[in-house]
């Protein structure tokens, strides 16, 4: 008896010390949407870092863009037309670097140009 009793704790131990050492994700770490009012596709993934990569489309223009999220928040991609662009969380600061489009701040303070 005390074996046995033993032995499930011992069990249960390995089980919480491999959930917890190996973040197995036990929910949906990657999906698709499609929007058919404006015609968007979304296909997305998430890693184990917790970095998301966003692929998107539209079906009637054949337009795609790419966008990475990082898990601070952080963003960078690529618009439809390839420009590469960047986004940083705690600042609010973007910059398109194809088009020159910059914006700074959060809110209604955010202004750009």
């Amino acid at each position: 008896m005390k074996k046995g009793l033993i032995l499930a704790f011992f069990l249960t131990g390995i089980l919480l010390f491999a959930s917890k050492s190996f973040a197995f994700d036990w929910g949906n770490g990657s999906g698709s949407t499609y929007n058919t009012r404006t015609g968007n596709s979304y296909n997305w993934s998430t890693d184990m870092s917790g970095k998301t990569d966003v692929n998107g489309m539209n079906l009637r223009t054949g337009t795609r863009w790419q966008t990475t999220i990082e898990p601070n928040g952080n963003q960078h991609g690529r618009d439809s037309k390839g420009n590469y662009w960047q986004y940083d969380e705690s600042t609010g600061y973007y910059h398109n670097f194809g088009t020159g489009k910059t914006c700074t701040g959060q809110g209604y303070a955010r202004r750009c140009w």
